[in-house]
Formats: structure tokens, sequence, C-alpha cells
């Protein structure tokens, strides 16, 4: 590791632990999220649907874990070297809501809502879309090739898992 990405390496170290110091989620809300989500590790044993699956994607899962860092690293570099400037303006404002989003909702989001709704599938729940004006076939979700179909926006998985018990998503 070179010593540029040794200092990335430690702001981001930093800067993750002032996160989590500031938005650890109260004791309620993490009880709801475990409640919610427990039912799909019922059946979760090495010779599962849902273990299979998971094991089939977790290399996916994975290099999408290593790109948000790659991402994060670059997002804090760029930070650092306008940071003055960034605070500033109105601009500045923007863009660190433009950086949030993409990071907690494009990046992380995303890939734990794809999971999940892997997770539902592989329990036997059925995510499908019906044929509408822009899509002439109905869509049934079996895989993650499926669920990263333009068709399936994130409000339709949102509102997928939030008719399936799953409320904690779209909080």
């Amino acid at each position: 590791m070179s010593k540029e990405e040794e200092i990335a390496t430690q702001e981001l170290e930093k800067t993750l632990a002032n996160l989590k110091k500031l938005i650890k989620p109260p004791k309620e809300k993490e009880e709801e999220v475990r409640k919610q989500l427990s039912p799909l590790f019922a059946d979760f044993y090495p010779s599962s649907s849902k273990f299979l699956l998971y094991k089939q994607y977790k290399p996916r899962f994975s290099e999408k874990i290593t790109k948000t860092f790659g991402f994060f690293i670059q997002l804090s570099k760029i930070m650092k070297a306008v940071e003055d400037d960034v605070s500033k303006s109105d601009f500045g404002v923007v863009f660190l809501n433009a950086m949030n989003y993409l990071l907690v909702v494009e990046l992380i989001g995303n890939a734990y809502i794809d999971q999940t709704i892997l997770l539902l599938t592989a329990s036997g729940v059925d995510l499908h879309m019906e044929p509408d004006s822009k899509h002439r076939y109905t869509i049934h979700v079996a895989s993650l090739e499926d669920l990263e179909t333009p068709a399936l926006s994130l409000s339709v998985k949102l509102d997928f898992l939030h008719s399936n018990g799953l409320t904690f998503f779209s909080k």
C-alpha cells in the first residue's frame, strides 16, 4: 500500500468511526430491522436455496463493496483537496448532498436491497412486473441479473420489500 493510500485509509477509518457515532441507529430501530430480517435467515444452511444463491452472487457483491470503498477513498481525496471551498458555497452543499446520495443510496443501499430481495425470492416470494405501456413482457425475478434490469426501479424494489413487511428500508 502506498503512503497516499495509507493516509486515505486512515482518513476513511476516522470518518467511518465518526459517522458511526453520529448515525448509530437507536436500539428500537436496530431491533426492528433484526425482527424483520430474522425470518429470512431461518432456513439459511449450506444446502438451502438461499445459501446457494448467496454463494453464487457473493463475488459480485464483494466486488460492489470493493468499488464502494474505492469510491469513498476517491471522494475523501476530493473533499480533502477542496475542503474549505466546498463548505463555504451553495454548490459545495449540493455537491456534498449528491455524493452522499450516491454513496448511501446508489452504492450501499441498492446492494443491500438486492441481497434482501434475493433472499425473499429464494424463500418462494414472487417478484414480478406485469406488462405495461413501457414493458411488453412480464418480468419474473429469479436472479441478480433480473434485479439489475432498468424496468425494476428502486421504487419498485422498495414497494416490494414494504409489501413483504420489510418497512425499514423505506424509512
